[in-house]
């Protein structure tokens, strides 16, 4: 709260190239993304809280409070308003859903179950330190991609509109079927039915995976249309939205990575997540090292490409925990389902940006309907193809309780 208030003293000495309006909006979403961070720390406390009291449900329903704001505060900023509505929606945002599960929590401390939940004390605090550390890569991210991205005048806000614009999908599949298949595998896993259990976390994985290359190869192919529909009205020019296009159609390979929700559900029902939070916390430098090195060379597209390589780099890693897990019989079937969804994936975008390469002077709405039909028709020929199993059967599987 301290550096939100002091920030015009110091901010131009730390940064003395800024330009004016760049100063402003570092400046604004300094002063805004202050108040968020209390708020984003609390979320991981009574997450803990709610899981360890085997209460799953709000936990995998708070990204929708979450983002339905967030999206509704991005197109808000995007005319008149300015970067500050944009910011002002994200606090929003983090304040709903803090309120939402602290709520939660609180009642089951104080609900008739209290006194087994006091007994659990240590539990609770350990999870929730776990999931409050392991929030450390996420926000060292936000942190210097904002101060990187304040030496180009829009550049914060490019950054802040790819964000909201790519966190639903993230958080919609990769983080929802995650808090949902928790509850499954800790149930199996007390009933000592292993196999099952990695049987339906390969499934989840697998699943989210190959929704999110989906998301992913739409948004990177559609990203000038989605902006231009979204975004582009009021003060936010062409040039604005050339910028936010072209940090969106990098930004989106992170995309993929959001599967990394139900590998790291995974290995908290195996009692394996630590070693994620110390990966995470040594990715930090090598994030920091990339973002300088590639903005240098290729601006706000290479600060977007090493959030995108980072992601990468922490997903391969709790895959690899996960693979020592589970059993060859499962590990082998996973890595090669997801070394065919990518190859899909990648296919189906140089497919889709040829042929769209054909309509280029189309109406905005006709280039992203054709985008979203080429891509979905591709990628499911791809996958057919390459004879990826039927995913969305498995996952209605893998979400379904044990009796």
């Amino acid at each position: 709260m301290l550096a939100g208030i002091t920030g015009r003293l110091w901010l131009p000495r730390l940064a003395p190239d800024l330009p004016p309006g760049a100063l402003d909006e570092a400046l604004d979403a300094l002063r805004w993304g202050c108040l968020a961070v209390p708020f984003i720390l609390l979320l991981p406390v009574a997450q803990g809280i709610l899981h360890s009291h085997r209460s799953f449900a709000l936990p995998a329903a708070f990204p929708s409070v979450l983002h339905g704001t967030l999206l509704v505060a991005m197109i808000l900023g995007s005319a008149d308003r300015g970067i500050s509505a944009a910011l002002w929606g994200t606090v929003a945002g983090f304040v709903l859903a803090a309120a939402l599960l602290l709520a939660a929590a609180f009642a089951r401390l104080r609900g008739p179950a209290a006194g087994s939940v006091r007994g659990e004390l240590r539990e609770m605090r350990n999870l929730s330190m776990l999931l409050l550390v392991l929030q450390a890569l996420p926000l060292a991210q936000l942190v210097i991609t904002r101060y990187l991205a304040s030496a180009t005048p829009g550049g914060i806000s490019a950054f802040t509109y790819a964000e909201r614009i790519l966190s639903p999908p993230a958080e919609l599949v990769g983080g929802v079927i995650g808090s949902v298949l928790l509850p499954t595998l800790v149930s199996l896993r007390g009933h000592d039915r292993e196999g099952e259990a990695d049987q339906k976390a390969v499934s989840g994985i697998a699943t989210s995976f190959l929704l999110l290359c989906a998301c992913a190869v739409a948004i990177m192919t559609a990203a000038p249309e989605i902006v231009a529909l979204l975004l582009q009205h009021g003060e936010f020019g062409a040039e604005d939205a050339r910028l936010t296009a072209s940090v969106i159609g990098v930004y989106a390979l992170v995309l993929p990575t959001a599967a990394n929700h139900v590998v790291f559900r995974t290995l908290l029902s195996r009692n394996r997540a630590g070693a994620v939070v110390v990966l995470s916390l040594l990715l930090i430098p090598l994030f920091a090292s990339a973002a300088l090195l590639l903005r240098n060379r290729f601006e706000l597209v290479g600060v977007a490409a090493a959030v995108s390589l980072t992601n990468f780099l922490l997903f391969l890693g709790c895959l690899g925990l996960l693979a020592r897990e589970i059993g060859a019989e499962r590990r082998k079937p996973l890595l090669l389902s997801l070394g065919k969804i990518l190859l899909a994936a990648a296919v189906s975008y140089f497919l889709v940006h040829i042929a769209l390469a054909g309509a280029k002077g189309a109406n905005a709405w006709v280039r992203l309907a054709t985008a979203a039909g080429l891509v979905a028709l591709t990628y499911s020929a791809l996958l057919l193809f390459l004879r990826v199993p039927e995913f969305p059967r498995l996952l209605g599987r893998s979400l379904r309780r044990p009796a």
